[in-house]
C-alpha cells in the first residue's frame, strides 16, 4: 500500500516538474504585471513592472516600447532599450522594469514627455527580443493619464 502511495506521489511529481518547465519556450514570454499608477503629474515615476520566461535565458537583447496619445500624434514613437547584460540562465524566470520620469529629467530614468497644451491619455505596448533574435509576443498596459 505504502509502495502504491509513493509511486502516486513520484508520478505527480514528475508530471508538476515537466509540466512546470513546458511554461518556457526558445521565444521569451512577457506578461505586463503593474503600473504604478493611472495619472502622473510632472516630476513623478512611472514604472512598467512585466515578469518574463525564456528557455535559454538570453534576454540581454532589448525590450521595445511603442506609445499611442491621440490627443498628441507627435509624441507617437516607438523605442527600444538596451537590457541589462546578465548571464545567461537555462530556464529563466526574472521580473523586470522600465521606469521613466514624468517630465523630468532625472538620471538614471528615461525623461517621458506629454502633451503641453492638454491632459495626456497615452496607452503603451511593450515586447522583447533576445539574443538569438525571438522575439516575445506584445503585452499593453493600462492606459496612463500624463497631467499638463
Amino acid at each position: 500500500m505504502k509502495a502504491k502511495i509513493l509511486t502516486g506521489a513520484v508520478i505527480l511529481a514528475i508530471v508538476w516538474t515537466a509540466c512546470s518547465k513546458d511554461k518556457y519556450n526558445t521565444t521569451p514570454t512577457l506578461t505586463f504585471t503593474n503600473v504604478n499608477g493611472n495619472e502622473f503629474g510632472a516630476g513623478q515615476v512611472i514604472d512598467f513592472s512585466f515578469q518574463v520566461t525564456d528557455k535559454e535565458g538570453d534576454l540581454q537583447d532589448t525590450i521595445f516600447m511603442k506609445r499611442t496619445s491621440p490627443a498628441c500624434s507627435d509624441l507617437n514613437y516607438t523605442a527600444g532599450f538596451e537590457m541589462p547584460q546578465t548571464v545567461p540562465k537555462k530556464f529563466l524566470k526574472a521580473d523586470i522594469q522600465l521606469i521613466f520620469a514624468f517630465r523630468n529629467p532625472a538620471p538614471p530614468y528615461i525623461t517621458l514627455e506629454g502633451c503641453s497644451e492638454r491632459d495626456d491619455t497615452a496607452s503603451f505596448k511593450f515586447w522583447i527580443k533576445d539574443k538569438a533574435g525571438h522575439v516575445s509576443d506584445t503585452v499593453q498596459s493600462p492606459t496612463i493619464v500624463l497631467l499638463k
